[in-house]
């Protein structure tokens, strides 16, 4: 869950250094196509953490209705 919190966090800062004037005088000297990078690689993190938390609640397994028997041997009685 806290991956699914931190992923958004991350690609909205990184979005609004890219779009927003006063964020990008600070960051002047860094070229922007490192920061196009970072957004796609936060992205496809987030599309990866999203594809197996579903598959992770997709493949829980219920063994609610098991029933095991276990039979004893008779000779170490």
């Amino acid at each position: 869950m806290k991956t699914s919190i931190l992923l958004p966090v991350l690609i909205f800062i990184n979005t609004s250094a890219l779009i927003s004037e006063p964020i990008a005088n600070l960051i002047k000297g860094i070229d922007t196509f490192w920061l196009i990078v970072l957004e796609v690689l936060l992205l496809i993190g987030y599309l990866i953490n999203n594809t197996l938390k579903g598959l992770n609640t997709f493949s829980e397994l219920d063994l609610n209705n098991l029933n095991l028997f276990v039979i004893k041997d008779s000779k170490k009685s």
